[in-house]
C-alpha cells in the first residue's frame, strides 16, 4: 500500500481509499495472508486517519445532550431512528417510482461498500459478549450465512445483483465519476473501521442499530424500483430478502443488543449514542451524494 502523506486529510478521497484498501486486505481471504499491509509505518499511518476522523466527528456532537440510562435511551433513539428514515425518504421514493435503472444500479453499488461485507462485521461484533446479546448477534449472523444455504448467503446473494448492476453499468457507458466518491467510501469504512478497533465496539453496535432500522424502507424501495425497470429476479431477490427480515434484525437489535448493554453502565450508554449520532451524519452525507450524482448522470 501506498502510504498518505500526513498533509492528506482524512477527509480527502485519497485517505479514505487508503483506509478502504487497508480493511479490504485486512478481512481478505486466509489464502492472502501475505497481502496484509502490517509494517509499522502502514498501522502508525492508518490510526492517525482514523484518530482525526474520530476527532473531527465527535467535535460535530459535542453540543448534544446524550442519554444516559434505558428510559433516556429508547425515546431519543427511536426519534433519531424516525428522523434518518424521514430525512431519506425523497431519495428513496425517487428510487422506488421515478429513478432509471442506471441510478438503481449505481446506489447498489454503492452500497457494496457496507452490504458486501457485512457477514464479516456481524461476526467481528460478536467478539467477547457474554450476554443474552451474544445470542441475538449470532442469529442475525445466522440469516447472514442463509441458515447454512451456501447460495443463500447473503453476501453471496448480493454479489449477484451487484454483478448484474456492474455491468448494466459499463454496457451504458455513463459518465459517473471514475472514483469511489468520498462520502460513500465514509459510509462503507466507518462499520469496518469501528469492528476492527476494539474500543469502537459500542459504537457499531449504535450504528448497526440505524442501518437494521432503516433497512426495510430502502430495501423496499430498491425492490419496488427494479420490478418497476424489469431487473431479473436473480438481481432482484437479496433486496426483497431483506423488507421483512430486517424488520425484525431492528427490533432484535434494539431490545436484545443495545438495551442490554446500556442497563447498568452510563458511559457505554453514551458511547452507544455517539455511534448513532456519527453514523447518522455519514449516511446522510452518503444519500445526498449519491442522490446527486445519480440525478445528474443517470437520466
Amino acid at each position: 500500500m501506498e502510504l498518505v502523506t500526513k498533509t492528506e486529510h482524512f477527509s480527502s478521497n485519497k485517505a479514505q481509499y487508503f483506509l478502504n484498501d487497508y480493511y479490504r486486505a485486512l478481512t481478505d481471504s486466509p489464502a492472502r495472508f501475505y497481502s496484509v499491509p502490517d509494517s509499522i509505518e502502514t498501522l502508525k499511518e492508518i490510526r492517525l486517519i482514523e484518530d482525526d476522523w474520530m476527532t473531527c466527528e465527535e467535535g460535530k456532537i459535542s453540543e448534544e445532550i446524550l442519554p444516559s440510562n434505558n428510559g433516556e435511551f429508547l425515546d431519543w433513539y427511536r426519534k433519531k431512528l424516525k428522523l434518518l428514515n424521514k430525512n431519506i425518504s425523497g431519495f428513496l421514493d425517487y428510487i422506488e417510482n421515478e429513478a432509471p435503472a442506471s441510478a438503481i444500479a449505481y446506489y447498489v453499488c454503492m452500497e457494496e461498500l457496507v452490504d458486501g461485507s457485512f457477514d464479516d462485521i456481524m461476526a467481528l461484533a460478536q467478539l467477547g459478549v457474554h450476554n443474552e446479546s451474544k445470542m441475538a448477534i449470532a442469529e442475525n449472523y445466522w440469516d447472514e450465512m442463509g441458515k447454512g444455504q451456501f447460495s443463500q448467503i447473503h453476501t453471496e446473494m448480493f454479489s449477484e445483483s451487484s454483478s448484474y448492476c456492474k455491468k448494466m453499468l459499463a454496457d451504458l457507458a455513463l459518465k459517473l465519476p471514475n472514483e469511489i466518491p468520498t462520502e460513500c467510501l465514509m459510509n462503507g469504512n466507518l462499520v469496518t473501521f469501528w469492528s476492527l478497533r476494539r474500543k469502537f465496539i459500542p459504537r457499531l453496535y449504535g450504528a448497526i442499530g440505524l442501518i437494521e432500522g432503516s433497512a426495510p424502507l430502502r430495501f423496499r424501495a430498491v425492490t419496488k424500483g427494479m420490478e418497476r425497470c424489469g431487473f431479473p429476479e436473480s438481481a432482484i431477490a437479496y433486496h426483497r430478502e431483506h423488507i421483512q427480515i430486517d424488520a425484525v434484525h431492528g427490533k432484535e437489535w434494539l431490545h436484545r443488543v443495545l438495551i442490554p448493554h446500556i442497563e447498568n453502565d452510563e458511559r457505554i450508554c453514551q458511547e452507544i449514542a455517539r455511534g448513532v449520532l456519527i453514523r447518522f451524519s455519514i449516511a446522510e452525507n452518503y444519500y445526498t451524494s449519491v442522490e446527486a450524482i445519480v440525478r445528474d448522470r443517470c437520466t
